[in-house]
């Protein structure tokens, strides 16, 4: 193990827990010579503003774009039934779970036409000539969610007859629905041992 303890040495008086980092990137951003994709103009560009759900869970009944259609500058409206050609989005790399077992790849479809699944997913989005106009129509999107009751907690997704993310997920692994009758229930390893604020793995400042 490579156990650094000497406060003279070269490594910890350079990259040691506590050690200032100089940022190179301040002169630039400070002085306001920073560039970023919105400070970048092209010829023709259109601007899109996403419609987000103001809900954690719900049915999506309906989605009404009609008067935002017909507001200035914009180009198009679309929602998850516009885009069910293109297909769902793909995993690129298929990992395996812990038992070797393939790993579960629900459909996930660009925008949902179903359900919303957590606030802020996407149900539809505007493309107008103008970055003000876009956030216009975008506000007269019109959305219909039957609210449904949502988990927050991880405590309460692993227990019995906890409602899956999405269809094709099975309970949690180790909750007691995934047990056989009289199986024995594995021994929960130890806590984790760690101070407020830091998380596993991570190094404190």
């Amino acid at each position: 193990m490579n156990v650094q303890n000497d406060p003279q040495s070269l490594a910890l008086m350079k990259f040691g827990i506590g050690q200032p980092v100089p940022r190179t990137e301040d002169p630039t951003l400070v002085r306001g010579h920073g560039s970023y994709t919105d400070d970048v103009k092209l010829p023709n560009e259109v601007y899109v503003v996403m419609v987000r759900s103001r809900v954690a869970h719900g049915v999506i009944k309906g989605i009404d774009t009609a008067a935002a259609r017909k507001m200035p500058g914009v180009l198009g409206v679309y929602a998850g039934a516009d885009l069910a050609q293109y297909g769902t989005l793909k995993c690129i790399i298929p990992f395996n779970n812990r038992d070797g077992s393939p790993m579960i790849k629900p459909p996930r479809p660009a925008l949902p036409t179903d359900k919303v699944r957590f606030v802020g997913d996407p149900v539809a989005f505007v493309v107008a000539e103008a970055l003000l106009q876009a956030k216009d129509a975008a506000e007269a999107v019109e959305v219909d969610i039957d609210q449904l009751p949502a988990v927050v907690r991880p405590e309460e997704a692993a227990r019995p007859g906890a409602p899956p993310p999405r269809p094709a997920i099975p309970p949690a692994r180790g909750s007691a629905g995934t047990r056989a009758a009289g199986a024995p229930a594995r021994r929960a390893d130890p806590p984790t041992r760690r101070r407020p604020g830091v998380a596993a793995g991570a190094s404190a400042p």
